[in-house]
């Protein structure tokens, strides 16, 4: 099977490039960054600009992942984008041969396939805390459709 992607270059010459993958291609070029190619056009995926910017906003090295030397890598900003990537991986990916179950959520799912994520509280509390971050960048989620969805305390109002 091929995809068909767009490429979208910076160079003021060449703004768009048409590609044909193979599906194994296309994954490759989702998870990992390439040099550029003759032309000078670099293709980078979200994927990839997340995780390199989730990165930066932990203090960790971009490449590697890395703490930096002297640093802690503490940050919501950092840990809402992590949750971002497990729901782009919750959308893109699956597992061959193990059942996707359509009324999950996308991080759910990457929790399903990838990871040793099996306490269902565990798994809730992260759902809440994603939201909680996402949405408000708090640590209080007011879930009202599932109580185990809901996070933390309500804010004190004065």
């Amino acid at each position: 099977m091929t995809l068909n992607w767009l490429a979208i270059s910076w160079r003021p010459d060449v703004w768009f490039s048409a590609v044909n993958l193979t599906v194994d291609a296309a994954i490759h070029r989702h998870l990992y960054l390439e040099p550029p190619d003759a032309q000078g056009i670099q293709y980078k995926s979200s994927f990839i600009a997340l995780l390199q910017d989730v990165r930066g906003a932990a203090e960790r090295d971009v490449d590697t992942g890395h703490v930096m030397p002297g640093k802690r890598g503490q940050s919501w900003l950092a840990a809402t984008g992590y949750m971002m990537l497990l729901d782009q991986i919750g959308t893109c990916f699956n597992v061959a041969g193990r059942p996707v179950i359509f009324d999950r959520t996308a991080l759910l799912h990457a929790l399903d396939h990838f990871s040793a994520v099996t306490v269902q509280g565990e798994r809730d509390a992260l759902w809440a805390l994603r939201n909680a971050f996402a949405h408000d960048y708090a640590l209080f989620n007011p879930n009202g459709k599932n109580p185990a969805w809901r996070h933390g305390t309500p804010p004190i109002l004065w």
